[in-house]
């Protein structure tokens, strides 16, 4: 059988869009439905994992003044760390002035005397002021002796003078000695 369809296409447009726009809307409801059903499959889930994070939420809030005693106590160990590390740093670069000073003294000859030790913190030189009776044969004797310490590396003549005491001349005498390293 044959059909004709003798409406305009005008109509047949509006039946085409309002089959559409039915289309859509069943497909927008469908889609709706099977959300809203995934969605309540995922409510008890999401009230099991809200009851864990206030569960973890009062942990931290009782577990918050230890967190805070700790890192008070970290801050205070940084702290003493950087003090202890100095130190360190001071003692290991500091010089053993009882060994220095017995090195000297076994040194010093019969008839020569120290009037001033110092040492020169940024340097590793000692000055050495001294006076000798024998004159020149006790300086030369003292500094001798000192070159064959293992604790000075060089040994330097920097000044001297004369000069009478009692009808005797005493001759006074500069010396600077270089440590060979630091004495621990």
């Amino acid at each position: 059988m044959l059909q004709i369809n003798l409406l305009p296409r005008e109509i047949l447009k509006k039946r085409e869009k309002r089959d559409f726009i039915i289309f859509v809307g069943i497909c927008g409801i469908v889609s709706v439905l099977i959300c809203s059903l995934y969605f309540l499959s995922l409510i008890p889930e999401v009230t099991r994992v809200k009851r864990k994070l206030k569960l973890v939420q009062s942990q931290i809030k009782e577990y918050q003044p230890v967190l805070e005693q700790i890192k008070k106590i970290n801050q205070k160990n940084d702290q003493l760390q950087l003090c202890l590390n100095s130190l360190r740093t001071v003692a290991i670069k500091q010089f053993s002035w009882p060994r220095i000073l017995y090195e000297i003294s076994k040194a010093l000859p019969e008839n020569v005397w120290l009037r001033e030790i110092k040492k020169d913190r940024n340097t590793p030189f000692i000055e050495v002021k001294g006076s000798s009776l024998t004159q020149t044969l006790g300086v030369a004797k003292f500094i001798g002796n000192l070159n064959h310490s293992s604790l000075f590396e060089e040994v330097n003549f920097t000044n001297s003078s004369k000069r009478e005491i009692m009808g005797k001349i005493i001759m006074d005498f500069d010396l600077k000695c270089k440590l060979s390293e630091p004495v621990h």
